[in-house]
């Protein structure tokens, strides 16, 4: 099992991200950059995804399509957890 950097012990570990939007402004590239501990210097780690940014009517709309029903949105206020949450039933 590969242990994860800031659990070893060799210091702190800095993490940050840089988002590039698209044109469409519904998708962005993200850059999610590290630097690690290493022997008195720092390592740099980069991890690269391109995400879709779905607006609530759509994403909604989506899985109604799929066949779920009555969805609707939980507010971070309301769950505690730091994003919104679509909850919704399945379909018959």
């Amino acid at each position: 099992m590969r242990r994860l950097p800031f659990a070893d012990g060799g210091g702190r570990t800095v993490t940050f991200q840089l988002w590039h939007w698209h044109e469409d402004g519904e998708r962005y590239d993200l850059e999610h950059f590290q630097l690690l501990p290493e022997g008195g210097e720092r390592r740099v780690q980069v991890r690269r995804a391109t995400y879709w940014a779905l607006g609530h009517d759509l994403l909604a709309g989506l899985a109604a399509a799929a066949g779920f029903v009555a969805p609707g949105w939980r507010m971070p206020q309301e769950t505690g957890f730091f994003q919104p949450l679509l909850v919704a039933r399945a379909g018959a």
